[in-house]
């Protein structure tokens, strides 16, 4: 019992990005915020195939529906996770509250890509499914078409740009 929970703790460090040994506060906090994700889940779970079988006629609206509903609530449950722990002060650093501005810049630019990353990766596998249920063929064609993969860098830059854009206003406010 003693591994699952250093495993478990490793992986709320991991996903948070904390590198120090948490307070009993922090960690109360945190348990906190996993089981209010963990009723959103259960929620989720009773609400979304009653809404679903609204369309239950037309299966492949019905499919198209769950599968944004999914995505959507996935989008929403990690945003909660990540920024709810700001509220007990566990959070990945903010350019904000960099000492000086060589160290905001490089915080900004890490956060440009790896938000340009997540949104070019999540958009893409989006679309390849909804592509693939709509057009009848197989996802996988839509995941290797050439529009697809250009797609995906052309959304992860521009995401990402958008991102450092708004950080990069939000610290010229500050430094």
């Amino acid at each position: 019992m003693q591994k699952q929970g250093e495993f478990r703790e490793r992986l709320i460090k991991r996903f948070y990005g904390i590198n120090w040994d948490l307070s009993s506060e922090q960690r109360r906090a945190l348990h906190q915020i996993i089981f209010n994700a963990l009723l959103m889940c259960i929620s989720f779970l009773l609400v979304v195939p009653v809404v679903v079988s609204i369309w239950i006629a037309q299966p492949a609206t019905a499919l198209l529906v769950f599968i944004y509903a999914d995505i959507i609530f996935i989008f929403y449950l990690l945003f909660y996770l990540r920024f709810a722990g700001r509220s007990v002060e566990i959070r990945s650093p903010d350019p904000v509250d960099a000492p000086d501005k060589v160290s905001a810049l490089k915080l900004v630019l890490r956060a440009a890509i790896v938000s340009g990353i997540m949104y070019g990766v999540a958009t893409y596998f989006l679309f390849a499914i909804t592509d693939a249920t709509t057009d009848k063929v197989s996802a996988l064609r839509e995941l290797l078409k050439w529009t697809s993969l250009t797609g995906l860098i052309w959304r992860t830059i521009f995401f990402g740009s958008v991102m450092g854009i708004i950080d990069l206003w939000r610290i010229r406010k500050i430094h």
